[in-house]
């Protein structure tokens, strides 16, 4: 799907990638998903978020 409003273009892929174009700036968000759920949200490589209980579960 993509949203133009504006100078912001935003392109979606499902629930787990967008990509902002803003002028000549690009931000790309990813969101990780683990069982279904979000464990993680990076933006442009950097892990911004992380969803705690999820990933401590995960590491028992």
């Amino acid at each position: 799907m993509k949203s133009v409003i504006g100078s912001n273009t935003t392109v979606y892929v499902g629930a787990i990638y967008e990509k902002m174009t803003s002028g000549s700036s690009t931000t790309i968000t990813k969101y990780d998903q683990a069982g279904g759920q979000r464990i993680a949200l990076r933006v442009n490589g950097v892990v911004r978020c992380g969803w705690r209980p999820i990933i401590s579960a995960a590491r028992r």
